[in-house]
């Protein structure tokens, strides 16, 4: 469920938010060696929530451990980073800081449980493959002692 309000969260924050930053670096409330850090973490959100998304529906539908995992790294760095750089920048921001510090903190509640969550996931979906893995290599290797223990005695007659 967090995933798919995340979706459209995503699709409604991104030109709302990037909109009244260019309007705040328009009128220069932040120094412009923080106008830079906020623009690479807008655009580093921006190319990685798509992959993120589409890892973690994919990872958690399909149960794929891989796509999870880096559903859950793709959490950590470029998104929850760039999220607390953009929160710690509007509280330092004079103009519009209610709707900004509103926005990011909705993007913040919904990125750490996010997180929190997807790492019990991987937790439990590796303990259930490794269970399946040893089930299947033994019910195998005991398929296999049989069928010699089989010939072994059809030899034998």
């Amino acid at each position: 469920m967090l995933m798919y309000f995340n979706v459209w969260y995503s699709l409604l924050w991104l030109p709302s938010d990037l909109s009244l930053f260019i309007y705040q670096a328009a009128k220069s409330d932040l120094s412009d060696i923080l106008l830079v850090f906020v623009a690479i973490a807008y655009a580093l959100w921006l190319l990685a929530e798509p992959f993120r998304l589409y890892l973690g529906y994919a990872g958690n539908l399909y149960e794929k451990v891989p796509h999870l995992s880096a559903f859950t790294l793709l959490t950590v760095f470029p998104q929850l980073a760039a999220m607390i750089l953009l929160f710690v920048t509007n509280l330092i921001g004079d103009d519009m800081r209610s709707y900004h510090f509103a926005s990011q903190l909705l993007m913040l509640f919904f990125l750490v449980p996010e997180l929190l969550l997807a790492v019990w996931q991987l937790r439990l979906m590796i303990k259930s493959q490794t269970f399946t893995f040893y089930h299947r290599w033994r019910v195998h290797a005991a398929g296999i002692t049989a069928v010699i223990e089989m010939d072994e005695v059809s030899t034998k007659r």
